[in-house]
């Protein structure tokens, strides 16, 4: 599948910082969904982090000025991948106020 020179250039632009932080953002993400399973409270905090994580990136995103090489599939997306990783936060976030997480 063919990508323009903008999309090229964001991968280009991708550093191993970057990759370290995707995979740290992941295993987190993964703990906190395990944590959530057996109902333990360090699955607000995980989720916590990873939505914090998710913000950086966002933040990253708005200041690369990638914008223009996503185009509007690439932001819908983005922004979806937000709102389905707050979902859970805010699950355990409301499971942790109901004292259902020990």
């Amino acid at each position: 599948m063919p990508i323009s020179t903008g999309q090229s250039d964001i991968f280009i632009e991708i550093t191993a910082i970057d990759h370290f932080l995707m995979i740290i953002g992941s295993g987190i993400a993964i703990a906190a969904a395990i944590t959530l399973f057996l109902l333990k409270k360090a699955a607000f905090y995980l989720f916590s982090i990873s939505v914090g994580l998710s913000i950086v990136v966002i933040l990253q995103v708005l200041t690369a000025d990638w914008f223009p090489d996503l185009g509007a599939a690439g932001i819908l997306a983005v922004v979806f991948m937000w709102l389905v990783g707050l979902v859970p936060f805010l699950y355990s976030w409301r499971l942790k106020q109901k004292g259902v997480l020990r």
